[in-house]
């Protein structure tokens, strides 16, 4: 997770594309626009956002069972191209443990309007 703290600090999806599964997914609302598919939507609104310096993240559930995990992140203060101003978002990740490996293998999420 920390991961894609850093890559959505940074502005830079390299930083955080360890962590994903190449087949992840995504769903959710980002802005009221529905984004559903492929894990590069997310890559692509990072590289195209910039960097998020004064991005938040506050780690509110986190829920290991054996080889999966779910994990509750909400970021606040996301800024940049795409976020605009002091943004607030809302992510929730399954992961799966792959050869002693966590992955991210979903990201949902939610864009709140401020």
């Amino acid at each position: 997770m920390h991961c894609y703290v850093a890559g959505a600090r940074a502005g830079d999806s390299s930083l955080m594309r360890p962590a994903f599964h190449p087949a992840a997914t995504i769903s959710g609302y980002c802005q009221g626009v529905e984004y559903i598919g492929s894990i590069q939507l997310v890559f692509d609104w990072i590289d195209g956002n910039g960097s998020a310096p004064d991005l938040k993240p506050r780690f509110t559930r986190i829920e290991v069972i054996e080889s999966i995990a779910l994990v509750h992140l909400e970021m606040h203060g996301w800024s940049g191209r795409n976020a605009g101003a002091n943004a607030h978002y809302t992510d929730v990740f399954t992961l799966l443990k792959i050869d002693g490996e966590w992955k991210i293998t979903h990201k949902l999420f939610h864009s709140h309007v401020t």
